[in-house]
């Protein structure tokens, strides 16, 4: 196959658990080739078409794909394991009856420990709990998606970054949420 330098491709190996957008941009036009070949002594002819990658990821972002942690375990970890270390941040409380995480995040916030436990991910402005979020997410739990620090989280945790406002519940406010953090 003959491919100039900006082909799909290139792309295609980050695109291998989404077939449906690999299968979308195969469909879209672009430079192409075709294949020849015979099968049961008749022609066969297979065309493979290709386009700029550029147009190939503002395909990908407008039909806004699940993000690349919800489907990769070890960028998710990375990435919550991060949350958890970060002076910032803070991310947790590991075990949800651990009294002294929230004391802590009371301390934090110059709150009471009940109002430290209600601003949790559930109400967190960065929370997407859209439909178009929920199946990216695995089938059982309470998650949803952080897009301040990319990775799944629990509705019951928080963070030193919570924000009022959430959760997102909307996919055109999802699909933005992530064309910013692209």
């Amino acid at each position: 196959m003959v491919c100039t330098k900006n082909c799909v491709l290139k792309v295609k190996p980050l695109l291998k658990e989404n077939s449906k957008f690999i299968h979308l941009l195969m469909q879209m036009g672009g430079r192409s080739n075709t294949v020849v070949g015979n099968s049961g002594g008749k022609r066969v002819e297979k065309r493979n078409e290709f386009m700029p990658l550029e147009m190939a990821w503002s395909v990908i972002k407008e039909r806004g794909a699940c993000p690349r942690a919800t489907r990769d375990l070890e960028l998710n970890t990375k990435n919550r394991n991060d949350a958890i270390h970060s002076e910032h941040i803070q991310y947790g409380p590991l075990n949800l009856s651990d009294e002294d995480y929230w004391v802590k995040a009371a301390e934090h916030w110059n709150t009471t420990v009940d109002v430290a436990k209600n601003s949790n991910c559930s109400n967190c402005i960065a929370f997407d709990i859209s439909p178009r979020m929920r199946k990216c997410m695995p089938l059982e739990g309470d998650l949803g998606y952080c897009w301040m620090h990319h990775f799944k989280c629990h509705k019951d945790r928080t963070c030193y970054t919570w924000a009022a406002g959430g959760p997102i519940t909307e996919n055109e406010v999802s699909k933005k949420n992530q064309k910013k953090s692209e």
